[in-house]
């Protein structure tokens, strides 16, 4: 995938084990350079916190929670030049020697997932490890 103005980069891949019940969230650097993981946890607490509290099913917030991310890293990204903003980018760039504050607008992406039990495939269960 790519801008069409240079290489195309291959992706990465991981393997990971999961669980029924766990939230996967997948995005693109446009949201991984602008919020830290502990708000990415906060946005996400806001939106199912309820669910999960009161036994509701979340899959109907999903797509909410996916814009929210979206929304709040663009948010952030905009706020390029502002001292006062900090991101995960910024702080990579600093502990390079780069003067780079506030956010770093990007192409943003988010894909949340919810993992369910269920043999949908017919695989067996060690076959059935996600990469992502």
């Amino acid at each position: 995938l790519g801008s069409g103005s240079g290489p195309i980069e291959a992706p990465d891949f991981i393997r990971i084990r999961v669980r029924s019940g766990d939230l996967v969230v997948a995005a693109t650097d446009g949201v991984f350079d602008n919020l830290f993981d502990h708000q990415l946890q906060a946005i996400v607490a806001r939106h199912l916190g309820g669910a999960w509290r009161s036994g509701a099913s979340v899959e109907p917030q999903l797509q909410g929670l996916a814009t929210s991310i979206v929304k709040q890293a663009q948010r952030i990204g905009q706020q390029e030049d502002q001292k006062d903003v900090i991101t995960p980018f910024a702080l990579a760039a600093h502990s390079e020697g780069l003067p780079f504050r506030g956010g770093k607008l990007d192409d943003t992406t988010v894909v949340v997932g919810l993992v369910c039990e269920g043999d949908a495939a017919g695989e067996e269960p060690e076959d059935r490890l996600p990469a992502l």
